[in-house]
């Protein structure tokens, strides 16, 4: 029963969660995704002038590429040089969603004048590293262990032990148990 009901949470999280497919774009632009609906779409990033332009992939709709960039799909078609009616749209198709930004040139520029603080300047003479001497190795001699902790210590001389101990054992059972009672 429990096999079950993880089972069914996990097809419940398959099937419920989105998943966020990025198509590649026709142009070398930097690019992000937004989900709108049940379809991702691939918001293509302003080019230097402010320009915005998006190529349709498959699956874009006029209403989700609308919804991606906050722009009305009637403003996206009169945009593109479409009827404001216009809603079909076909794969590869270059939409115009926000013309180049012109800049106003002003012609009252005062500049500002930048007060200079003066400040001493202060030397440090940093000290020069002096080379220490490092130490040499010296040959330690390193004491052999006893005999017991040479065998204990081996995890293989201890299973074989313990093996030997419980075959002797067994065979003294089977001849006190056993054999000597007839």
């Amino acid at each position: 029963m429990k096999f079950f009901r993880t089972l069914f949470a996990l097809l419940f999280l398959v099937i419920c969660l989105p998943s966020n497919n990025v198509s590649a774009a026709a142009q070398g632009n930097a690019e992000s995704s937004a989900f709108t609906g049940n379809h991702s779409v691939t918001i293509a990033t302003p080019n230097p002038d402010g320009s915005i332009y998006h190529i349709v992939a498959y699956g874009d709709t006029l209403y989700d590429i609308s919804q991606a960039y906050g722009v009305s799909p009637e403003e996206i078609m009169v945009n593109s040089g479409n009827s404001p009616q216009a809603t079909d749209l076909r794969e590869g198709d270059r939409l115009i969603i926000r013309f180049k930004s012109t800049v106003t040139p002003t012609n009252d520029f005062t500049p500002t004048p930048v007060p200079v603080t003066p400040q001493p300047t202060k030397i440090y003479i940093s000290p020069t590293a002096t080379a220490t001497r490092t130490p040499s190795p010296t040959a330690t001699i390193t004491p052999t262990p006893p005999l017991s902790h040479r065998v204990l210590g081996n995890s293989k001389n201890v299973g074989s032990a313990l093996i030997g101990t419980g075959v002797f054992g067994l065979l003294v059972l089977a001849y006190f148990g056993f054999i000597k009672k007839k």
